[in-house]
């Protein structure tokens, strides 16, 4: 759900998937990015500092695809 609802904070509305990629993601019917590839994703804005630190922290390297 993390990586899904990081997907969707993104800072340019355009990278944002739509709400049916959403369902779909959350359902484990579509993949999950794993890493966000662009860091300015999210922008410059400091408040996404935190939530980028831990979305890092959660994440265990190497890991792909849609988890249940």
């Amino acid at each position: 759900m993390i990586k899904a609802a990081l997907l969707c904070i993104t800072a340019s509305p355009t990278l944002r998937p739509s709400m049916s990629q959403v369902v779909r993601m959350l359902e484990g019917s579509m993949a999950i990015q794993d890493e966000i590839s662009d860091p300015s994703i999210f922008g410059e804005d400091s408040r996404f500092s935190g939530i980028r630190e831990y979305f890092q922290q959660m994440i265990p390297q190497g890991s792909s695809g849609a988890q249940t």
